[in-house]
């Protein structure tokens, strides 16, 4: 429905067709010309183009007069999605994208159902509210709209209702296929479970049981240790001074394992073992500091939904785009909303062409894959993200 108005030069004859490098246009007697017209005059038929319509709905909270933190957030997420859409203009099928301000009302998404502007998309990225999602995950399962639930990583909608997509990889099936490819990178290598007397031993019980498992499996024996206060060189003395050791600890916490992994460099160092590795959490990529530095020394690997390398090329110039775009960079936050929202959008995009497309972004992944017993479709992509000495970070996917 855009119309160009093009104005014609003083004292020129109004004429009904105005030539071009590939045709003729049609030009209205009141000098517009339609976008429909120029399309056919370059080659291109918008009939046989089929629009790819996303709706954006997120509590931008625009009646308020200072946005929340949480507002300000959705909005660097819709920013990194219209860089997205930017970036795929020239692929040839026109995009149209409209945002829908939900005002952190329920009633507000319940009455955005009934404008029948919604109904026109093919695609609704749904707000961070479960009860929210439930009513736009109906409204498309009517419509034949799929919905994607980016921001809740617990919300199961997806098992019933086959309109929606569930952007993260849900916690069991992340839990099994994590230690499925740790226990494959322990073949060699002898597994020692860390554990601190008052410690948080009990936060990572499944992933450790799933761990354990699948070692039992491998025909793959392990040790365990049990520190006190914090981990000394003396308690890893039991372990043979030749051998080649990765080491778990039970807790996530960065307290715990400040705690354990400068015992573990000194013991190390002293028997002058190369072979000395850990295994982590997806708490552990937001480390910074001391902890990060030891990380790096001791090879660490950890399992993640998502992660940004800060050094990588793709991220340094996503970076300076978005900040030349929008005069200001991205919250330093973990995850980056305006991240998460490019790689949505460039996924999104190309999803709506092709229902089987994977994308690996410059901080998320989008892989869908429909579950048994499920009816609708979860995100299957999960990091291993790899410290490795020298600073290097080295990105997986699985």
């Amino acid at each position: 429905g855009q119309v160009l108005s093009i104005p014609a030069p003083q004292g020129a004859v109004a004429a009904e067709q105005q030539a071009s490098p590939s045709g003729l246009i049609p030009v209205g007697t009141d000098g517009t010309v339609s976008v429909d017209d120029l399309a056919r005059a370059s080659g291109v038929t918008p009939e046989a183009k089929e629009e790819l319509s996303v709706a954006v709905v997120l509590p931008f909270m625009l009646k308020e007069e200072t946005p929340s933190k949480s507002a300000q957030r959705y909005t660097e997420f819709y920013k990194g999605f219209l860089i997205a859409v930017d970036s795929m203009r020239h692929n040839g099928v026109p995009v149209k994208v409209t945002a829908y301000d939900t005002e952190g009302s329920t009633a507000k998404v319940r009455q955005l159902t009934s404008d029948s502007t919604l109904k026109a998309h093919r695609m609704i990225i749904a707000p961070d509210s479960s009860d929210q999602l439930a009513i736009l995950g109906e409204f498309g399962r009517d419509n034949g709209i799929k919905v994607l639930n980016a921001f809740i990583v617990r919300d199961e909608c997806y098992q019933t209702n086959p309109a929606v997509m569930q952007g993260n990889i849900p916690s069991q099936r992340m839990i099994d296929k994590a230690a499925e490819a740790i226990a494959g990178r322990l073949a060699y290598s002898t597994p020692v479970f860390v554990s601190l007397a008052d410690g948080a031993n009990t936060d990572k019980s499944d992933f450790i049981s799933a761990l354990k498992s699948r070692l039992e499996s491998k025909g793959i024996e392990w040790k365990t240790i049990t520190a006190e206060a914090k981990l000394t060189p003396a308690d890893l003395k039991s372990l043979k001074s030749d051998g080649n050791y990765t080491f778990i600890p039970l807790s996530a916490r960065q307290s715990d394992l400040n705690r354990i992994m400068p015992a573990v460099i000194e013991w190390r160092d002293e028997a002058g073992l190369p072979m000395v590795k850990f295994v982590g959490y997806p708490e552990w990529v937001t480390f910074r500091g001391e902890t990060l530095q030891n990380m790096h020394n001791l090879n660490t690997t950890v399992y993640s939904r998502f992660f940004v390398d800060d050094d990588n090329v793709r991220t340094r110039r996503m970076e300076d785009r978005f900040k030349g775009w929008y005069g200001a960079g991205m919250e330093n936050a973990i995850p980056r909303q305006g991240l998460l929202g490019f790689d949505t959008g460039m996924f999104v995009l190309d999803y709506l062409k092709n229902p089987v497309a994977r994308y690996d972004g410059v901080q998320n992944g989008y892989s869908f894959t429909t579950p048994e017993g499920a009816e609708g479709q979860c995100n299957n992509v999960l990091y291993l993200i790899n410290f490795r000495t020298g600073g290097l970070i080295e990105k997986i996917n699985l």
